[in-house]
């Protein structure tokens, strides 16, 4: 699984934010918090010789 793929729901997000005008509750917000940390942990593991 590729590190693109874990950010596809951020991006989905981001735009019915910025195009639709939803609003996000604290809670969605620490989610996506989340989920961005595991795509950050994920790269710097990647990154790291074996």
């Amino acid at each position: 699984m590729s590190n693109f793929t874990l950010g596809v729901p951020l991006i989905g997000i981001l735009a019915s934010v910025l195009l639709l005008g939803n609003r996000l509750s604290m809670l969605f917000v620490i989610g996506l918090g989340l989920i961005l940390a595991s795509m950050l942990l994920a790269a710097a593991a990647a990154r790291r010789p074996a």
